[in-house]
């Protein structure tokens, strides 16, 4: 590995956790998790000091005990000290191993840690009332521990550097269910208490914030030989219509990248505070119910969680300054499934051009936040939080990377067998982007040259847009365009009526179509009259959408404009339907925000009103953009 991780303050070069074995007891009444963690270490080089650190963020650590893996130790409690608070990073727990004696590179030992989550509100856990959710019969619980926060949950070395297997035995009030990113050994089992005890063992590798568990009141529907979705009840139906076809979005990733080796893919549909579209905690991907359009529209979510199977879960970067390792590859093989889905290949074009804008737009937001380091391909994250760089740079700007240069070698077809040879190349190894360059570089020979006069200095660390970009052409664009610009010229009725004559199919357009001409609307400066809005939105078929593709533009339209309505579709669209996406959540506080007189007052309202039972990483987010206190 050639680089070294600043996110964590655990020394993973010198001792590495490759099994864990967990004993959860889940308390709703005092909101916190009591949990009994066994490490397995194995020493990867003479230790300096016989100090293992691990990470830790408010919680409390009751005991520790340390033994040798030679099978004659017994456990003997060991000597802990928890740091002072380090900026963004926790604390470390610091342990004393001088009770095993001398260590080497054949060493292996276990240590038990017996600790408490805190009921201070932290990233890695958000714990509801029966009243925040869809049955209000029941609380819930869901984690959320990317990019560094299951060191809020257990004491790990929570680094994406470094991989894991593990087990788990989870005790939960009866009548609820767990789930967690590892495969179910069968039904909960009484423990005779009031709670029911349920087992798990999760036997790939995987890095710290692939950690997760839900508890609630959660049910089950295979959707496939190897898939099925959880949720509460009654969103079940929903969920089963809208992702009927994850089965064949797996075959394709398939056909892509190589087997699929994590056995079972299922996911759980959250309750709206959760704050992404998607997580894809392995064997049990998070979504979002902002998917559930009623019209599958928003299956791309999907996709993109699927493919993380094998760019992110599978082959891992080194560290959270190369995050485009996980989700630039990520994007790039999403837009070869949906171009697959639609069957054009020009499809992938047309989905670059789509988002590339909210490149543009976040790139926008850290200039004028003067944080304009944060757009380089690979940012320096050193003493601040990763959290502070998720945007759509990793995304977007590694996307078109992999569009170029797939382009440079030779196109899709000659690049084919490379994405397979570099899933099996580093598959369960930590790779930054040197790695990934020099691999490629090796792979194509006869393309070294070109690949070697590319200005990788820049690619990688210049601020601002693509250092390199493809041609991006595509009938599906160049006809959004033509309806934008018809619709931005257009001053009276007998204008909109002529639009409607020529694009008389429009409200049934496709999703991707109808956000895009949304968002290129939406980029636009000028003002319109109401006559003039409301006229495009029943041409596009907005009203009435639960589409938030459409919907976020559109409402950022009708703000720019100071249409009052918008700002009552806004705060419907935050309390009703989407409290806790960053994706919608983001931009529309940030529009309000800017319409001073009426709608930064709302804003405001509408925040103050929500911020009790939002996720804690969506009340920091939207607390800088209404520059108030989180």
């Amino acid at each position: 590995m050639s680089v070294t991780d600043p996110s964590t303050l655990s020394n993973y070069s010198v001792f590495r956790t490759y099994d864990l074995k967990l004993d959860i007891d889940v308390s709703f009444d005092s909101k916190t998790l009591t949990i009994t963690s066994q490490h397995f270490f194995k020493v990867l080089k003479t230790p300096e000091s016989q100090t293992l650190v691990l990470d830790t963020e408010s919680l409390t650590v009751d005991s520790v005990q340390i033994k040798n893996l030679d099978g004659r130790s017994d456990f003997t409690s060991a000597q802990f000290e928890l740091s002072e608070t380090t900026k963004y990073l926790g604390r470390g727990l610091s342990i004393d191993l001088t009770g095993l004696g001398s260590l080497n590179e054949t060493s292996r030992f276990l240590v038990c840690i017996r600790s408490r989550t805190t009921e201070e509100p932290r990233e890695g856990l958000q714990w509801m009332s029966k009243e925040e959710t869809a049955g209000k019969k029941h609380p819930y619980l869901y984690s959320q521990c990317q990019s560094i926060f299951c060191r809020s949950i257990f004491p790990c070395q929570d680094t994406p550097a470094l991989k894991f297997t593990f087990s788990a035995s989870v005790k939960v009030p009866e009548g609820l269910a767990v789930v967690m990113s590892a495969i179910s050994n069968g039904p909960g089992i009484s423990s005779g208490d009031g709670k029911t005890v349920f087992s798990f063992t999760q036997s790939q590798p995987i890095p710290a914030y692939l950690f997760a568990i839900a508890v609630g009141n959660l049910v089950k529907s295979d959707l496939g030989p190897r898939c099925a979705v959880w949720t509460e009840p009654e969103l079940l139906d929903a969920c089963v219509y809208e992702f009927a076809e994850v089965e064949s979005i797996l075959k394709i990733a398939e056909s892509i990248c190589g087997p699929y080796v994590w056995t079972r893919y299922e996911f759980l549909v959250l309750p709206p505070t959760f704050p992404f579209g998607g997580m894809e905690n392995a064997n049990m991907t998070f979504l979002s119910p902002t998917l559930l359009a009623g019209d599958r529209s928003m299956i791309s979510v999907l996709a993109h969680e699927i493919e993380h199977s094998w760019t992110g879960n599978l082959v891992t970067t080194a560290s959270w300054e190369h995050f485009w390792l996980n989700e630039g590859w990520t994007r790039f093989i999403e837009d070869k499934i949906k171009a697959r889905m639609e069957g054009n290949e020009s499809y992938r074009k047309f989905l670059l051009v789509k988002e590339q804008k909210r490149l543009r737009d976040d790139i926008a937001n850290f200039e004028e936040t003067g944080r304009s380091e944060l757009t380089a391909l690979v940012p320096d994250l050193s003493n601040r939080s990763p959290e502070d760089a998720f945007c759509a740079v990793p995304y977007e700007k590694g996307c078109m990377l992999l569009c170029y240069v797939e382009e440079l070698v030779g196109g899709p077809e000659a690049f084919a067998p490379y994405i397979k040879n570099y899933v099996e190349t580093f598959r369960n190894t930590p790779v930054d982007s040197q790695a990934w360059l020099k691999h490629l570089i090796g792979f194509f020979p006869n393309k070294a040259e070109a690949l070697n006069a590319l200005p990788w200095e820049d690619i990688f660390s210049k601020f601002g847009g693509s250092v390199v970009n493809i041609d991006t052409t595509n009938e599906l664009t160049e006809k959004c365009k033509e309806v934008c610009e018809k619709w931005t010229c257009a001053r009276s009725k007998e204008d909109f009526d002529a639009i409607y004559r020529e694009f008389p199919d429009a409200a049934v357009w496709s999703s991707d179509v109808k956000a895009e001409v949304l968002e290129m609307l939406r980029e636009k400066d000028n003002k319109w009259s109401v006559e003039k809005f409301e006229s495009f939105t029943k041409h596009l078929g907005v009203e009435g959408t639960k589409n938030c593709e459409q919907l976020t533009p559109w409402i950022r339209i009708g703000l720019r404009c100071e249409i009052e309505r918008a700002i009552d579709v806004a705060e419907d669209l935050l309390v009703n339907c989407n409290i806790g996406r960053l994706k919608y959540v983001g931009p529309i506080y940030r529009a309000l925000y800017r319409w001073e007189q009426k709608g930064r007052p709302r804003a405001v309202a509408i925040f103050t009103r929500l911020k009790p039972i939002m996720n804690p990483i969506a009340v920091n987010e939207v607390a800088k953009i209404l520059q108030l206190t989180a």
